[in-house]
Formats: C-alpha cells, structure tokens, sequence
C-alpha cells in the first residue's frame, strides 16, 4: 500500500498556530462507511488536516485527522483521528500506508522512517 500528495491546500505557521491541509491519494482503497447514505464506499483520496493553536499561555490544542473523501458535497466523515499534530507519514503509517519508497515524501530526507 502506497500513498501520494495530490496537493497541499493550506499551510500556515506563526507563533500561535501552525497547520497543513492536503489532499492524499491512496492505491489501495479503504473501505468507509458514508452516513449520508448509510452505504459503505472504497475511499482512495484522503483529506489530511494536522495542526496546533496556542489557546493562551497555559493551553495549546492539537489535532491531526485524515477524513474520508468521495464525490458529494457534505461533510467528510473522519477516518482516522489523534489527539496531537504529526506530519503525514505518520498519519498513513497508522492506517496501514506507505511511501512507495519508503522514504519520507514531503521532505527531502533520506532517512528511512524505521531509522528515524
């Protein structure tokens, strides 16, 4: 199982907040169910959110989430979810996805993710 960036939407950083969006195309699709029409749909295109904000001094939120793409227009359902910011490869690596050559795409690293 592979996975590719199609395009990254958005990405900003300040010091109160930092956060990408891109949209991540799988070869092997995923099998989700779409509440909309309570049918269970192959997902191959993935919405992947991750970021932080500093609250105030004390509080600083943070989320990464990968939601289930299809053709409609309604909210996405969440197919996976992390109570922290991580970057992408993680994030696939939880669902069972790699990169096609197992380096980290969205770096020029060439640091396998088992070394780093």
């Amino acid at each position: 199982m592979t996975y590719e960036i199609v395009k990254t939407l958005e990405e900003y950083t300040d010091e109160k907040q930092h956060g990408v969006v891109m949209i991540v195309k799988v070869n092997s699709p995923h099998v989700s169910l779409d509440f909309s029409d309570k049918a269970f749909h192959d997902i191959t295109t993935f919405r992947f959110e991750s970021g932080w904000v500093q609250v105030d001094e004390n509080t600083k939120l943070e989320i990464t989430r990968l939601l289930a793409s299809c053709s409609e227009d309604h909210d996405h359902g969440v197919y996976y979810q992390a109570p922290r910011e991580m970057p992408l490869w993680e994030a696939m690596f939880n669902i069972g996805e790699i990169s096609a050559d197992g380096l980290i795409p969205e770096t020029e690293e060439t640091e396998t993710k088992d070394t780093k």
